[in-house]
């Protein structure tokens, strides 16, 4: 049997936490959870205000705006979480890796056989685009590091 602990909100003195949730209406989850991050005892209750403004305009909460814009809700908390602003937040474009690329002079037909042939982990390649860096920038500072790696590697041997 769970115990129960007495819990104090707004000076109301409740039995439990499930009953204290209860008659807030809350999850008691929820009032554990704003309990525990300490939380004004008077503030527990209260359903947090979710607004958010986009590019100027407000929206009751973040699934409004992402639904506005046309992007997926967890693309949208995503890139809101990384800080994205403006088109880069609100951006529908899909990343095509069928693009062709030029790379030190040499043409590629797509991302996927640029990644390949330069010996580049494309799970590295990503992580530079999701930082902003542009496909052109990830591969130069990817080469880079590798080529850094080459020469230490040289040296040791040597």
């Amino acid at each position: 049997m769970p115990k129960m602990n007495a819990v104090e909100v707004d000076s109301k003195h409740y039995e439990s936490e499930s009953q204290a949730a209860r008659e807030l209406g809350l999850k008691r989850s929820t009032l554990v959870s704003r309990v525990n991050k300490g939380n004004r005892v008077a503030s527990i209750g209260e359903v947090p205000d979710r607004k958010v403004e986009v590019e100027g305009q407000w929206f009751p909460d973040v699934r409004a705006a992402a639904s506005h814009f046309g992007v997926n809700y967890s693309t949208f908390v995503s890139r809101l979480k990384r800080g994205l602003t403006g088109r880069r937040l609100t951006s529908t474009a899909k990343h095509s890796k069928k693009q062709s690329m030029i790379v030190e002079g040499k043409s590629y037909p797509s991302v996927t056989v640029m990644l390949r042939e330069l010996g580049i982990c494309q799970t590295s390649y990503n992580r530079y685009i999701k930082m902003g860096l542009t496909p052109q920038e990830s591969v130069e500072v990817l080469l880079s590091k590798k080529r850094s790696k080459a020469k230490v590697m040289m040296k040791s041997a040597a």
